[in-house]
């Protein structure tokens, strides 16, 4: 996040770069179903983390499917 990036404008970066992630993945069409998901939810949650921890680096974030894990701290 930029001086000028607002935390708005840093959600929708973020939700477009997720987006194009999921859309270029389902397009190579070797994936599909809950497999398409799975890849689809892992490969964003890697981007959003990765740009967040870039963005807000003193900021915890909580893993949803292991809350006792933060991310975030330097």
């Amino acid at each position: 996040m930029t001086i000028e990036e607002s935390d708005v404008r840093l959600a929708e970066r973020l939700a477009h770069e997720a987006g194009e992630i999921l859309l270029a993945l389902q397009s190579r069409g070797d994936l599909a179903g809950t497999a398409l998901g799975k890849e689809g939810d892992a490969r964003a949650n890697e981007m959003l983390m990765r740009e967040l921890r870039s963005a807000v680096p003193m900021m915890p974030f909580y893993v949803r499917k292991n809350r006792t894990a933060m991310l975030g701290f330097r």
